[in-house]
């Protein structure tokens, strides 16, 4: 049995799981979801090779990433949840919802696109994972705190970058390879996002280059009924550039969407 993710356990009621982006940690959803936590049982999970959990022994993909969550919601004996994922979070929510969709009662799919990676987006994890091999993760992590982070949030709290370079570093390089990997092989899920039938959510940073508002409009426009936020001076990263707005509208859509 490999061992579970480490994890946060906050709060009781119905169960809210946060799935964070890559290269950070569960620490990046804390300041929104503790908007959550008066009425909900919220579970924040470093993924495998971020945080404090171990990558393990399987090759990283979607589907054995999939597994370690389901395996963690096993273990707490969590049935059902509401998910909420950002980035790598939430392309893992399309997978979650291929393995186990009686598990899921809402889906919150923020700055992840259902799309495969390009061939041209390829060829740049590839040339990303030998700058990994040669230098280290030092390059790589400021790439990423460059681009996803929109720039109102940097101008607006300075601090942020340190914050979200301090949960960086706590990948160490094998992990970041396999997760580039694995983001590189992920599978398209536009096909996916016509079968979810349960209560979505589609949250789009305005600013975002990784997954676009277009591209996050498309995904709103494959999910039945789906509802749309397009969060204004925004980026990639944009639960954790404005927790409290993006908390509060996820409190609205969790009490939308958890019987009385």
């Amino acid at each position: 049995m490999s061992e579970l993710l480490h994890h946060e356990d906050r709060g009781h009621g119905p169960c809210v799981v946060f799935l964070h982006p890559t290269p950070v940690d569960h620490c990046f959803w804390r300041p929104a979801a503790a908007l959550l936590e008066a009425e909900y049982r919220v579970l924040l999970p470093d993924l495998p090779g971020h945080g404090l959990s171990p990558l393990g022994d399987e090759v990283t993909s979607m589907e054995t990433m999939g597994h370690a969550v389901l395996r963690l919601l096993d273990a707490l004996s969590v049935e059902s949840a509401i998910f909420c994922g950002c980035s790598i979070g939430g392309y893992l929510l399309y997978e979650l919802w291929r393995q186990a969709p009686e598990r899921v009662r809402a889906l919150a799919i923020c700055s992840a696109k259902p799309h495969a990676d390009t061939p041209e987006t390829r060829r740049v994890r590839e040339a990303t994972i030998a700058e990994i091999e040669r230098h280290g993760t030092a390059r790589f992590f400021d790439a990423m705190l460059d681009t996803l982070v929109g720039a109102p949030a940097k101008e607006r709290d300075p601090d942020i970058v340190h914050r979200l370079c301090a949960m960086m570093e706590r990948m160490p390089a094998e992990s970041a390879i396999a997760v580039q990997r694995a983001l590189a092989t992920r599978p398209d899920s536009r096909a996916t996002a016509a079968t979810i039938r349960v209560p979505t959510a589609v949250l789009a940073g305005a600013l975002d280059r990784g997954s676009s508002p277009s591209e996050m409009r498309d995904l709103a426009n494959a999910v039945p009924g789906a509802t749309f936020y397009l969060l204004q001076e925004m980026g990639h990263y944009a639960p954790y550039e404005q927790p409290g707005l993006v908390g509060a509208l996820l409190r609205r859509f969790a009490d939308e969407n958890t019987p009385e």
